[in-house]
């Protein structure tokens, strides 16, 4: 953030745009591990944490670890829209985001369980990721 506001008042708008698309491209390739090593290590690592007994919430760290994966893709867009002095755009995509979470929750945690909670978590991850990306890009490249 404070360095996308120093870029953003002091330098060029090319700047900022270089700034925020390399912080960008970090986040989304750091997700893209993240998810990697759930999917290849994921299971044998609970089983040795853990133990054999919680092997069966692997479907549901699976889960939480790609919306983890994809809040970590964005990062960078909130703070890209506070420092383009979008603060109130951010805070009213951000009631949108959880307001869909707690919608989600409210249908799919009574029908699927703890299932249920982390689909609602991965596409409330999703949808904040399509809404502030869109978002941050349009603030940056403007």
């Amino acid at each position: 953030y404070a360095e996308l506001t120093r870029v953003h008042f002091g330098d060029a708008r090319e700047n900022v745009a270089k700034l925020f698309r390399g912080s960008v491209r970090l986040s989304l390739i750091a997700g893209a591990v993240i998810v990697a090593l759930l999917l290849l290590a994921g299971k044998p690592v609970l089983a040795l944490v853990a133990g054999p007994a919680y092997v069966a919430a692997y479907p549901l760290l699976l889960l939480l670890g790609i919306a983890a994966a994809i809040e970590l893709g964005g990062v960078s867009f909130e703070p890209a829209l506070v420092a383009t002095g979008r603060a109130g755009l951010a805070l009213k995509l951000r009631f949108v985001s959880s307001g869909l979470f707690l919608a989600l929750l409210a249908v799919l945690l009574p029908a699927v369980g703890a299932t249920g909670a982390a689909l609602a978590s991965l596409a409330a991850a999703l949808t904040s990721l399509l809404l502030f990306g869109a978002a941050a890009w349009r603030a940056v490249h403007r």
